[in-house]
């Protein structure tokens, strides 16, 4: 279940083969658009439309240009190595971060030293320009390739998910009698099972109102954003960050509001998507997410309740650790896929990071290695 598709990268495979001299890596130009979208198409099997693309790279707010390399060959792109830009945010301080994501290499063209010729073109490339470091959720296979450039691995980062329908998360097919059967069977067990957990917790909810809405109100998510700003490492919540955001033309955005005696008090922004004929439902944001959310944990977790309210449709619920105490989470039928038993079926998600242009790994007085100055979701990753 832990992310292993087009953000987690790991598609190229050098092997350890030394650089082929008859390509040329160069940075993104802008009529490279319409090649690179068509290379996406052969890679992964999906359209990259042009609405996509722009909002995803070239309309990014926070980056001036097209943070993308690029290999060629005979005057035809084999290779592209994608940046994810984002504001990051520690204390006072502020910097501008990359996030690697969606490496192509053409199928033809792999076990070239494509991946890592793109990828230290980049660093070289931005060596003496604003980005201050790298972050990114590498597979099993391309950690280690990563570390060999530099990258620094900082820890696991654990995925929390409610599994409603194991049929679903299995791939069984229900367009038939038999399936169907299976999935009526396997949504009872995982009833079941998700009762009796919630029968033998407590989670304690607060006196709120759940305000949903199909859309991301900017402002006012900036504003409660504002109110308990973290002190760990995070992408600064500006208007402009939610506006472009969740943008996403791929996206499917529902958002929740607390509010107690009509004050904004807490909020989460809801994501939907198929990912390998499983319907995955993921809050990629939850707020307050700074030192006010120790004491708004029943907060936290009346909009989680109304979240899986919502979602009798969807195969599984995923969290990122982090912002929900972890009772509360078990409390509400969550199981984190670094211990038993989803580890046993899943790989767990790792963070690794480089610095840019200077020695230190610090953004303020954090530390980029440290998990404990870190404070991630689901918005701060390429994919959701």
């Amino acid at each position: 279940m832990a992310s292993k598709g087009k953000g987690a990268e790991g598609l190229d495979g050098d092997g350890g083969k030394e650089p082929d001299s008859e390509y040329e890596v160069r940075p993104f130009e802008p009529g490279d658009r319409g090649e690179v979208c068509s290379l996406y198409g052969s890679v992964f099997g999906e359209t990259a439309t042009v609405e996509w693309f722009d909002w995803k790279y070239a309309e990014n707010p926070f980056f001036e240009g097209v943070p993308i390399v690029l290999a060629e060959r005979d005057g035809r792109i084999v290779g592209a190595r994608p940046f994810f830009a984002l504001e990051m945010y520690a204390g006072d301080r502020r910097t501008l971060a990359l996030q690697p994501g969606d490496t192509m290499v053409h199928p033809e063209h792999r076990r070239r030293g494509l991946f890592s010729r793109m990828t230290e073109a980049a660093i070289e490339r931005y060596d003496d320009r604003e980005p201050a470091f790298f972050f990114n959720f590498p597979n099993d296979r391309s950690r280690p390739g990563y570390l060999d450039m530099g990258w620094r691995l900082v820890s696991e980062t654990p995925i929390h998910y409610r599994i409603q329908n194991p049929a679903g998360v299995l791939g069984v097919r229900t367009d038939n009698r038999v399936g169907e059967l299976v999935d009526r069977c396997s949504r009872s067990v995982a009833a079941g099972v998700l009762d009796a957990i919630e029968g033998f917790s407590t989670v304690p909810t607060a006196d709120v109102t759940i305000e949903r809405r199909s859309d991301v109100p900017a402002a006012a998510l900036a504003g409660l954003y504002g109110s308990d700003v973290p002190e760990r490492i995070h992408a600064r919540r500006s208007e402009r960050f939610y506006q472009w955001r969740f943008a996403n033309p791929r996206g499917t955005y529902t958002t929740y509001l607390a509010r107690r005696d009509g004050d904004l008090v807490g909020s989460a922004v809801v994501g939907s998507q198929r990912e390998g004929g499983t319907t995955v439902r993921k809050l990629l944001d939850f707020l307050p997410m700074g030192a006010a959310a120790a004491g708004s944990q029943d907060v936290l977790a009346s909009l989680l309740e109304a979240l899986i309210a919502d979602s009798d449709s969807a195969d599984i619920l995923a969290v990122h650790g982090g912002v929900l105490d972890e009772d509360v989470l078990a409390g509400l039928g969550f199981l984190p896929d670094d211990s038993f038993p989803l580890a046993r079926c899943s790989s767990p998600t790792t963070l690794v990071v480089r610095s840019v242009g200077t020695e230190e790994w610090t953004l303020g007085d954090r530390d980029l290695t440290s998990i404990e100055d870190w404070q991630l979701s689901f918005a701060e990753r390429d994919t959701a």
